[in-house]
């Protein structure tokens, strides 16, 4: 079984090279598929979190769900601002919507407001998504998170959403989700969740890719 928290990467601090993040280039050239809705299983979800930086290139750890609904990666980690996030999730039958965001409205982090910043391999067919009667750019933002949604006239089996994120002013604590759905009748859900993000410092113990310390949270 791979490892949900890799920390090979906290400590070979080399970029990243291009044969790693070539697979997902290559994504963009699969083909459309016919989404699959009676199929109760749950999609596969890898988060890239790139902690030194906001270029594709540097170095990153990799969490990934296990099989059941919640994967709580039980992670904090020190990043720089602004970073760079990859959400990779995979379903056979088809990748209904994969997003991540900062979970409380306030402080924390929040997509950079460029939207070259956002983009996803492959695209949807419908580059806005309306909800609630306002609009947004797909993929795009969308309050304090970054989304990616399709529709079944044009569903892929593997879908990588690419965006960045940084700490609001002020904030130096943050705590994302990432989620994918697949287009299956209960739209079978996969997450992480909680990812703890401290702001990084150029001091000892508080520099990119070192841990921190986990919150403590009650049990319910």
């Amino acid at each position: 079984m791979k490892p949900l928290f890799d920390m090979k990467p906290l400590f070979d601090m080399k970029p990243l090279s291009v044969i790693a993040w070539m697979p997902g280039l290559l994504a963009g050239c699969q083909m459309p598929i016919d989404p699959v809705t009676d199929d109760l299983t749950r999609p596969s979800l890898a988060l890239e979190l790139h902690y030194a930086g906001e270029r594709i290139g540097t170095t990153f750890v990799t969490l990934r769900t296990r099989g059941e609904r919640d994967t709580d990666p039980a992670v904090c980690l020190h990043v720089a601002s602004p970073f760079l996030i990859i959400a990779q999730a995979r379903d056979s039958g088809g990748i209904q919507s994969v997003g991540v965001a900062h979970v409380i409205n306030d402080g924390g982090v929040e997509p950079t407001r460029n939207q070259a910043d956002i983009f996803s391999i492959p695209l949807p067919a419908e580059r806005i998504w309306t909800i609630d009667g306002a609009t947004y750019p797909n993929p795009g933002a969308r309050g304090t998170g970054i989304h990616a949604r399709f529709s079944p006239a044009r569903a892929f089996a593997s879908v990588s959403l690419y965006g960045k994120f940084q700490f609001v002013p002020g904030s130096s604590e943050a705590m994302l989700v990432a989620e994918a759905r697949n287009f299956s009748a209960t739209h079978e859900l996969a997450q992480i969740f909680p990812i703890f993000l401290r702001k990084a410092e150029d001091a000892p113990g508080r520099r990119p890719g070192t841990p921190c310390a986990v919150p403590v949270r009650p049990r319910g």
